[in-house]
């Protein structure tokens, strides 16, 4: 559920895209839709890593529908992951959308010239395969751009209140009817078949799993890991309420160590890096290698293609195993438990509570810096039995 104040702030973003709008119509200067011929297919993807690897597959399928060698695809989307975007080989072209920066007051100006130059870009068609649209980011982008077919999801409320989706469904020409919770990929499966006319229907539902193995050929290592065993440890989640706790990750790592003997190597963010590395380095033990803040998106997926495991919590590095195939164990809450975990490789290890579903408006608020509750259940041996279950013979 939204503030009154993040509505109040959604109703003023809108009435300033508005003007910005105006003012492209007022000084039209609008670039081709066509490069060389070729109609232009835009796909906003504002949102998170996880995200962006859940909907991977689908880049094989629109090829088979609007192939490269006849359509021109652009990406809009958050720059942080631009590095994986390219390992697609995809698009050709990539528009820079900082999402927290374009939402907030100090980014007006920002917002206002990526509106400007998304306004000026003419395209045939506009993808927006979002299942919680958000009102002031990825709705506002596809309001923006010039398109006679903007195709997008009925869309949940979990990001916006519902007026607002009302509001913004009049940006689109076509909308897939999404109700009920499900899967991220049967969201991927449905919006496929609606965009393919259910020319599509017949795939296996495997097909529509991210596979990033074929990319590990085209990436570098960081570090030069030849013959090694060793496992993955990644103990960020972008919002500490999410987070297991570095000390949880520090004992079952060694408990790991212990019982392996394979060399644990931590990833992860700058952020992570700042927060955590003190941590580890004065109590990790002897076989550790502390790589936060030193891979590149690309070489994350190296390391991570090369594991014997990875430990993480329900994050976009989680998707990132399972889309390597390697076995996974995902601290996970219940704030969309069901909806991005467990898939393919990942045992999601949860503390189930009644109030699962909340999308992460816990009726516990944490204390700053904290956990919430359905991720302070869960205990080291229950995620020490699931690395077990991964290598134990049947």
């Amino acid at each position: 559920m939204q503030s009154f104040r993040s509505q109040i702030w959604a109703v003023a973003l809108y009435g300033f895209d508005s003007i910005v709008l105006l003012a492209r119509r007022i000084f039209p200067a609008h670039l081709p839709n066509k490069v060389n011929g070729r109609p232009r297919i835009v796909m906003i993807r504002p949102d998170a890593l996880g995200d962006v690897i859940l909907w991977s597959s689908a880049f094989t399928i629109l090829q088979e529908l609007y192939p490269r060698s006849t359509y021109q695809w652009v990406w809009v989307g958050n720059p942080a992951w631009f590095d994986l975007v390219d390992l697609f080989g995809v698009f050709e072209e990539k528009i820079r959308v900082d999402p927290t920066r374009f939402r907030s007051l100090s980014g007006l100006l920002y917002r206002a010239a990526t509106l400007w130059q998304i306004a000026r870009a003419k395209a045939d068609l506009v993808l927006h395969p979002v299942r919680s649209r958000e009102f002031t980011v990825g709705d506002a982008l596809a309001r923006a751009f010039n398109s006679p077919v903007k195709v997008a999801s009925s869309g949940d409320t979990v990001n916006s209140a519902g007026w607002r989706l009302g509001l913004a469904d009049r940006a689109y020409s076509d909308l897939l009817s999404w109700t009920g919770p499900s899967h991220e990929l049967e969201f991927t499966k449905r919006f496929l078949n609606h965009l393919g006319r259910n020319r599509i229907s017949a795939r296996k539902d495997t097909e529509f799993a991210p596979d990033l193995r074929p990319l590990l050929d085209r990436t570098h290592p960081a570090i030069d890991l030849a013959g090694r065993d060793y496992f993955v440890v990644l103990p960020g989640a972008g919002w500490t309420g999410r987070e297991w706790g570095i000390l949880n990750f520090l004992e079952a790592a060694l408990q790991i160590q212990n019982s392996k003997g394979w060399l644990c190597i931590w990833a992860g963010s700058s952020v992570d890096k700042e927060r955590h590395s003190s941590i580890v380095a004065k109590h990790g033990g002897m076989n550790n290698l502390n790589l936060m803040g030193k891979t590149s998106l690309p070489e994350l997926l190296e390391l991570i293609g090369g594991a014997r495991m990875i430990l993480t919590n329900e994050t976009g590095s989680a998707h990132l195993g399972a889309a390597c195939s390697i076995p996974t164990v995902a601290v996970t809450g219940g704030g969309h438990f069901g909806r991005f975990a467990p898939w393919g490789t990942i045992r999601a290890v949860h503390h189930k509570l009644p109030c699962y579903g909340c999308d992460w408006n816990c009726i516990y608020p944490p204390k700053k810096g904290q956990p919430v509750p359905c991720i302070v259940g869960v205990q080291i041996e229950q995620v020490l039995e699931s690395v077990e279950n991964f290598f134990s013979p049947v």
